[in-house]
């Protein structure tokens, strides 16, 4: 009997410390992977600082005041860099003071085209550019029945509006939408332009707030890991009949739809994804 119970004990051991192992592997694994895909999606370049350029809002004394919806923006970016182990320099800039130097660098410019000149210089630039897959573009438009009210378009096939605009119950949950582009940085092939540009200021915060905590899934794509394991790194894309990286670490641009609640984003959903690497 006693052997029979050391031997049981002994399974009982092997089988939770196989458990542990398991977990801590696993935790391990997901934190190494995460990683990876941030250093993916956000693949700055460490030799050139890396610029969050946000909208001139108004002239202060010393200091131009930054919305908090940027600076909830910039925290979000902010902590991947961080969680990646980003060892360049962060700085930041008003968008009516970029030097041509300045726009050399790794960019995350801030709100759409309507506050930020930088945003629309970047947009403006890329209707000009050839971009095989990017073609209708993404574009900030007046509503016709509301000039004040603007609305992201793609030709004539996506048109995207904001609910933040007519806020009925302050307290209740606002919607709000966004534009998410990264792109090879126009005048300098080395670095790259993140652009978080929301029809509003809440729609710019759930883009950054989006990036954070859907890296993974930006990086493995809508159909999961399942797929890339079947069908090989590459698959295709029936509908523009071509291929492409089953791994996002290329160029991409994304309508992201945003829900602002109680001082929280809670929730943010990803309405439209385009590679255009």
């Amino acid at each position: 009997m006693g052997s029979l119970l050391n031997n049981i004990l002994a399974d009982l051991i092997v089988a939770v410390s196989l458990i542990i192992v398991g977990f801590i592997l696993a935790k391990l694994s997901n934190a190494f992977g995460t990683n990876r895909h941030i250093r993916k999606i956000l693949n700055f370049s460490e030799d050139e600082d890396l610029l969050f350029v946000f909208p001139y809002r108004e002239e202060q004394e010393i200091l131009p005041r930054m919305a908090v919806e940027d600076s909830f923006a910039i925290n979000n970016i902010v902590t991947l860099l961080m969680q990646k182990g980003w060892k360049g320099q962060i700085r930041s800039r008003n968008a009516t003071h970029l030097s041509q130097h300045d726009r050399r660098k790794n960019i995350v410019t801030l709100g759409g085209p309507r506050v930020n000149p930088f945003t629309m210089e970047i947009l403006e630039e890329m209707q000009n550019n050839n971009y095989e897959h990017y073609d209708p573009v993404f574009e900030f438009v007046e509503n016709d029945q509301n000039p004040d009210h603007w609305q992201i378009l793609r030709g004539n096939t996506g048109k995207y509006q904001s609910e933040s605009h007519n806020v009925v119950n302050p307290g209740g949950a606002i919607h709000d939408t966004a534009l998410i582009i990264k792109l090879t940085n126009p005048r300098e092939k080395n670095t790259k332009v993140l652009v978080l540009a929301g029809i509003r200021g809440i729609g710019t915060w759930a883009a950054a707030d989006h990036l954070r905590k859907n890296i993974d899934e930006i990086y493995k794509g809508k159909r999961g890991w399942w797929y890339g394991f079947r069908y090989g790194i590459r698959k295709y894309d029936r509908k523009n009949d071509r291929k492409i990286d089953f791994r996002k670490s290329g160029d991409f641009a994304s309508i992201i739809r945003g829900t602002y609640k109680n001082l929280d984003m809670p929730d943010t959903k990803c309405l439209e994804f385009i590679d255009i690497s």
